[in-house]
């Protein structure tokens, strides 16, 4: 019999290059439920991603292009998709654009098929959200179901499921399969919003 009350757990590493570790950080969040069965842990949930520091790099004079590219094609693709002239850029309050100082992309976002329903992927992302810095950053994903099996193909119906759960957390379609958001709409920016406006 498997615990109901998933445990959480969150882990942030350095990029390996020594010369961008201060820029580049990698995360990975886990949900983990008992089994009674296997009396052992079982991982029922997990996020991926990476955060770089946008404003910081800048400010030390290294090119962003080149940092995104040796990070992941992927991210790279989302940079040519996500932003504007080169630029990230963000909506501020009064709806006028500025530069945000830092990226987020999320890589992956996996719940075991017997959790999916629960909230575990919604509640990954709000944990995120705490451990991570998004406040001023931009947000990122490819929103496309994970393969079960190599050479599987994803229905237009799992497509839109996945997309569908990203939007209700926020996340804009932006082509390509890709979404975006403001760290600003993150449950752990409002409440220091709230707590500020005090």
């Amino acid at each position: 019999m498997m615990e109901e009350t998933p445990e959480f757990e969150f882990t942030i590493r350095p990029q390996s290059d020594v010369a961008l570790a201060q820029y580049v950080i990698y995360f990975t969040g886990l949900a983990r439920c008992w089994d009674d069965e296997l009396a052992d842990e079982k991982q029922v949930g997990e996020i991926d991603g990476v955060r770089i520091d946008i404003a910081a790099a800048e400010v030390d004079g290294l090119n962003i292009d080149e940092i995104i590219e040796s990070v992941s094609p992927e991210l790279a693709e989302f940079r040519a998709k996500a932003f504007k002239d080169g630029k990230c850029l963000l909506p501020n309050k009064n709806n006028q654009l500025s530069e945000c100082e830092s990226l987020v992309f999320i890589d992956r976002l996996y719940i075991e098929p017997e959790f999916r329903g629960r909230g575990l992927g919604s509640e990954l992302m709000r944990r995120m959200s705490q451990m991570i810095d998004v406040e001023n950053a931009l947000i990122g994903l490819k929103a496309y179901p994970l393969k079960e099996e190599y050479d599987s193909v994803r229905s237009p119906e799992s497509v839109q499921k996945v997309r569908n759960f990203y939007a209700k957390l926020g996340f804009k379609y932006y082509g390509d399969d890709f979404m975006k958001k403001n760290g600003y709409e993150c449950y752990a920016i409002k409440k220091r919003i709230k707590y500020r406006s005090k």
